[in-house]
């Protein structure tokens, strides 16, 4: 196992330290926002609706999730996003399995009106009801967990809704904060990035970044190894925590995105999107209740490992002036 390096940073610190508005160029070594290369793609990216037929609870409004994902798609659309990734927990469960399909073809009537390629991460809610076939033949997913290329980008989407003896969570068989990348899936992924050259992008629901926490995959360390090992690893995209968070761990960047269902009305909508650059420059910029902000990921050319990392803050900051 390798030592690992962990930076983490509040959203309050990042906030605090950030570059207030565009009146400056951002400089990161000898670039600037202006001198970035051409897009090379452009990925939207949602995580954790919790559609149910109910009442408030606390702060999520499981309701307001339609709304709130009828206003993101609008968004993906209007910039003409290649993709777009739904990273688990589209419904909140608990009810009975005929039920669970049908919120499933309530809360997927929005955001299948996205004009792209629709990926999808299990969730440990989407599946208290439900079996993981269930919900990928209901929503039209791919598998559990699979690779793609895109424009010279490797993307891998993650399934970390197994038990501590490697079966698949189905129907509520499980313990939620005991998460775990199976052994066959292990296997499969130290496959699939020894395979590729192309910097990548992982996608999962619960995190691979704090084992020690109930949100964390309980194995992640032998996970991150996996992806150090790799060294084609750029970042990880995270929900299930329902917070902001980021934590850089051995070179590679993990982001853990706040949840769609948090909080009343379009005010509180969470969304994010992320441009990928032909140069191997990488920009997460979230919107709605995550607060405009930017991250600009510096990317070695040979090992693709990232090196340094930037971000401004701007309430009125436009996704896509780079």
């Amino acid at each position: 196992m390798n030592t690992e390096l962990t930076t983490r940073i509040s959203r309050r610190t990042w906030i605090k330290n950030s570059i207030i508005g565009l009146g400056f160029p951002l400089t990161i070594g000898s670039q600037t926002f202006a001198q970035l290369d051409e897009i090379a793609l452009k990925i939207g990216i949602v995580t954790d609706a919790h559609y149910a037929d109910k009442g408030t609870v606390g702060n999520r409004h499981y309701q307001d999730s339609v709304l709130k994902m009828d206003a993101t798609v609008d968004v993906f659309n209007e910039h003409q996003l290649d993709f777009a990734v739904f990273m688990g927990d589209l419904i909140d469960g608990h009810v009975s399995a005929e039920a669970d399909l049908k919120n499933m073809s309530i809360i997927e009537a929005p955001f299948s009106r996205f004009k792209g390629d629709r990926h999808y991460v299990l969730g440990n809610h989407d599946l208290l009801k439900l079996e993981k076939d269930q919900f990928i033949e209901h929503c039209g997913a791919k598998k559990p967990y699979y690779s793609f290329d895109q424009q010279e980008y490797h993307f891998v989407i993650l399934d970390a809704c197994f038990n501590p003896d490697n079966s698949d969570y189905k129907a509520g068989n499980f313990n939620w904060t005991e998460s775990y990348v199976s052994k066959e899936e292990l296997a499969w992924l130290e496959a699939d990035l020894q395979q590729t050259s192309y910097p990548t992008v992982v996608f999962v629901h619960q995190r691979l970044d704090d084992e020690n926490s109930h949100y964390g995959v309980k194995n992640a360390p032998v996970v991150r190894d996996i992806l150090q090992q790799s060294q084609v690893v750029m970042a990880v995209l995270q929900g299930h925590n329902h917070i902001w968070d980021y934590r850089a761990i051995s070179g590679i960047h993990y982001f853990s995105l706040l949840a769609l269902v948090e909080g009343a009305g379009l005010e509180n909508n969470a969304y994010s999107t992320l441009s990928l650059h032909k140069d191997r420059h990488i920009v997460l910029h979230g919107e709605g209740a995550n607060s405009p902000f930017r991250h600009l990921i510096s990317v070695d050319p040979i090992s693709h490992r990232l090196t340094s990392w930037t971000e401004i803050k701007s309430e009125t900051i436009s996704p896509y002036i780079v």
